[in-house]
């Protein structure tokens, strides 16, 4: 049970004069914590190799991988302990060795179907930590890249996730893995998408693996999610949309027809249409779009201009045009005196 307590065991550790310990076993309560405290206490760096050891359930299992951190021991997988056994791939010695570990697992593990996708003899090891908008760091176990047989310059990668206990949404998390794993493939420099495959490699307690691994059934109605997200998202493009079949979008006409002809450089040829649909209530807005996105050579004009074809609103306009004649005088006016100071300074 507690192989620490065998003499002629630890004799033969301490002949190697190394006092690092990688420790997988049977049990993790007994096998493993036993050994692994022991060997804390007598001053060996203990790692324990938590996915190839199992308990007589979840609970005790976790309780006794906590209770090794709490003595100083460090958990660890299998893939772990392999490369960094390997440490960098210029270490040709074990190099060839631990790719065909990998190359077999996909060989014997990956779906016929994108096996046959795959050059194995590409294979090569990737990061497999990734950082969200939010900045918030996550990890998959291992993420592999290689090349199709196709021989153009399409990619796969391969998303190997090793899970011991339960997560109902584990189909989600993958998800995730899946689309940082293409973000860092387009941040490297490449044009096109990799086709990532997700694969889930289970060792828990429970038999057989009892969640769904389409993140799709995630959903209330899983058919109503793949309609939406299985294949294109719906497209307004205002560019193509006839500017009569703009004008019955009622409240969002003016807007809508703005939004069309934003990058024209002379909106005087939208003016009549605008005209039948602009309210109060959508000037500001209209104002601060035309700022934001429109390339009109002179926004003054343009507002003047629609207060006379607008006599209803021609007093808010008018304002418009009067605030943005003394910005541009005023911008003026600091772009003089600035030109002014500098002149001064260069003599």
């Amino acid at each position: 049970m507690n192989s620490w307590e065998d003499a002629k065991f630890v004799e033969a550790v301490e002949k190697t004069g190394r006092k690092k310990l990688v420790i997988s076993a049977l049990w993790t309560e007994v096998c493993l914590t036993f050994p692994a405290l022991m060997a804390r206490k007598d001053g060996y760096e203990v790692y324990a190799v938590t996915d190839t050891s199992g308990g007589t359930s979840v609970d005790t299992h976790e309780r006794s991988v906590q209770h090794m951190v709490q003595a100083g021991a460090i958990p660890v997988t299998w893939q772990q302990v392999l490369l960094e056994y390997q440490r960098d791939w210029s270490r040709k010695e074990t190099h060839d060795a631990v790719m065909d570990l990998a190359r077999d697992f996909m060989d014997i593990h990956l779906p016929a179907g994108l096996r046959a996708l795959c050059d194995l003899n590409t294979l090569k090891l990737e990061s497999g930590s990734f950082v969200e908008d939010d900045l918030c760091p996550y990890f998959s176990d291992v993420l592999y890249s290689l090349k199709t047989r196709s021989g153009d310059d399409s990619y796969v990668h391969v998303l190997i996730e090793h899970q011991s206990t339960l997560d109902r949404h584990m189909a989600f998390r993958l998800l995730r893995y899946v689309v940082a794993a293409m973000q860092h493939h387009l941040d490297a420099g490449h044009k096109k998408l990799p086709l990532v495959i997700p694969l889930l490699f289970y060792a828990g307690k429970r038999s057989p693996y009892p969640f769904s691994t389409c993140w799709l059934d995630e959903f209330s109605n899983p058919k109503l999610a793949e309609k939406i997200y299985g294949g294109s998202f719906p497209l307004v493009d205002v560019t193509v949309i006839p500017d009569d079949e703009i004008a019955e979008h009622r409240s969002m006409a003016a807007l809508t027809l703005l939004q069309k002809h934003i990058h024209q450089r002379d909106l005087k040829e939208v003016m009549d249409r605008l005209a039948l649909f602009i309210t109060l209530s959508q000037i500001i807005s209209l104002v601060h779009y035309i700022f934001q996105a429109g390339e009109t050579s002179d926004a003054t004009a343009f507002f003047c201009e629609l207060a006379q074809r607008v006599p209803q609103q021609g007093d808010a306009l008018m304002t418009i045009a009067e605030q943005l004649r003394k910005e541009g005088e005023l911008t003026s006016l600091k772009a003089s005196l600035r030109a002014n100071w500098k002149s001064r300074a260069a003599c």
